[in-house]
């Protein structure tokens, strides 16, 4: 379950650091000028972890995220100590869906701030995604506790349980969120995904597609469709909600190797095996592509 957290810059360096012109077209949203001017410092003092840094903000606000998390990495080559470059390194790892990159970051981060909420949420949320359950589980049901009425966090801890197998817990979450401000997409989701769990398949298929009427681009929503129809042969259908959630998601290790699976046994074993492969290169040690 991802959620769209924006959170760049929380940590970035003061603001009074920066060239007024620099700061100024940042303030504006002209991110274009800001990059520009940023480069123009970067250029001047290469070696200057804040310049770095600032430009790797600034280029996180445009999502060019690999270039960002370069940038980030050279900031803290030239400066180790800039704790709050290690969040945002995280979050730019974190929103390339890089999620499994995004864990040692964040935990480093808490080793110098281990009560900012937001870094712990999101350090639960990648372990998560990067099939590291339990972790990630523990460190959101603490959460819950310090936040009860928190709908990111019980809606990221409700989808957590029901991906690992907790059926009564996601329940019980989904009770306590029906009293909460979130997406009826969302709501129907997890509903879809619990209903999957009990095998109340035809159940689930209408609370998917219910949650893919409301959001179109729900990548969760299009894989969980996927697997539904894998489940009962029907291929290309699997395969065209795969395609389509990948299209929107590509970094989804599950779904990558779901597709690839599909693709072999549908007379396209070279393609597949490329999908598999990738799937390994994305969850390391991942036993069902192997």
């Amino acid at each position: 379950m991802r959620l769209s957290i924006l959170l760049f810059l929380a940590f970035q360096i003061s603001a009074a650091d920066l060239p007024t012109a620099a700061r100024e077209a940042l303030e504006r949203g002209d991110y274009a000028k800001a990059e520009q001017l940023f480069r123009q410092q970067v250029a001047k003092t290469p070696a200057s972890a804040e310049a770095l840094s600032n430009l790797g903000a600034v280029l996180a606000r445009e999502e060019k995220y690999d270039e960002a998390i370069t940038t980030y990495n050279r900031a803290l080559r030239a400066d180790p100590k800039l704790t709050g470059v290690y969040f945002n390194v995280g979050v730019a790892y974190f929103k390339a869906g890089r999620y499994q990159a995004a864990v040692t970051p964040f935990e480093t981060f808490l080793k110098a701030q281990p009560n900012e909420p937001r870094a712990r949420q999101l350090l639960a949320i990648s372990l998560i995604e990067s099939a590291q359950y339990r972790r990630g589980i523990a460190l959101l049901e603490q959460l819950s506790k310090e936040k009860p009425n928190d709908a990111s966090i019980l809606l990221a801890l409700a989808g957590a349980h029901i991906r690992e197998g907790d059926e009564e817990r996601g329940k019980q979450l989904l009770q306590q969120l029906d009293s909460l401000s979130i997406p009826p997409s969302s709501v129907h989701l997890l509903s879809g995904m619990l209903y999957y769990r009990g095998e109340k398949y035809e159940d689930s298929e209408k609370e998917l597609l219910e949650a893919l009427r409301l959001d179109p681009k729900s990548a969760p929503a299009l894989a969980a469709l996927g697997r539904l129809r894998l489940r009962v042969y029907d291929d290309l259908a699997a395969m065209e909600f795969l395609e389509k959630a990948l299209a929107i998601q590509p970094r989804d290790a599950e779904s990558t190797y779901q597709f690839g699976v599909l693709l072999a046994r549908n007379g396209q074993a070279a393609r597949g095996r490329q999908y598999l492969m990738r799937a390994m290169q994305l969850r390391a040690n991942y036993p069902d592509p192997i």
